[in-house]
């Protein structure tokens, strides 16, 4: 948008989608306000909003895997959603009805939801599993509480979960 706003991100698959290098992601889907995105420089690596504008927004990020994503490299991420502005941002949702797969490494995990808000949802179908090498399967980052992840698994989750204060309803690991 014209005043550094985010708009609305929907990322959806039916196929396979298959990395295996070190720090890979199979899905990476963002909304950004007030500029800054996925920034690598010298070996390090930033995802965020770098502006600081009073009117900067994100809008939604929503992810729908419906086939098989797979980062299986050394810290790898299956799906990484995240919506980030200095303002606020709008909630991220991702719905897996197939599998999801992240890497091994302190960094690997099958799906990382980063920012949002209180609203951030994770629906695992039926037919839908998440998990990665290294026993992370989903992760949220950003503030507890106000940028907590729930969850509706129908399916599988293998592995950890941090939600930030949020929590899961259904089939549990």
């Amino acid at each position: 948008g014209s005043l550094g706003l985010g708009e609305s991100v929907t990322v959806s698959t039916a196929a396979t989608i298959s990395t295996s290098g070190a720090g890979a992601f199979g899905i990476l889907a963002q909304s950004i306000g007030g500029g800054g995105g996925l920034i690598a420089n010298d070996g390090s690596v930033f995802a965020g909003h770098t502006g600081t504008g009073s009117d900067a927004t994100a809008g939604a990020v929503t992810v729908n895997v419906d086939g098989a994503v797979s980062a299986t490299g050394e810290n790898s991420i299956g799906v990484f959603a995240q919506s980030s502005a200095p303002r606020g941002a709008d909630p991220i949702t991702v719905n897996v009805n197939g599998t999801v797969a992240g890497g091994a490494g302190g960094q690997g995990v099958g799906i990382l939801v980063a920012g949002g808000n209180a609203s951030n949802q994770i629906n695992i179908g039926p037919n839908g599993w998440v998990w990665a090498q290294s026993g992370s399967a989903i992760k949220a980052v950003g503030t507890p509480g106000t940028q907590k992840v729930d969850g509706d698994n129908q399916g599988q989750i293998y592995g950890n979960t941090w939600l930030q204060g949020g929590s899961i309803d259904g089939n549990f690991q």
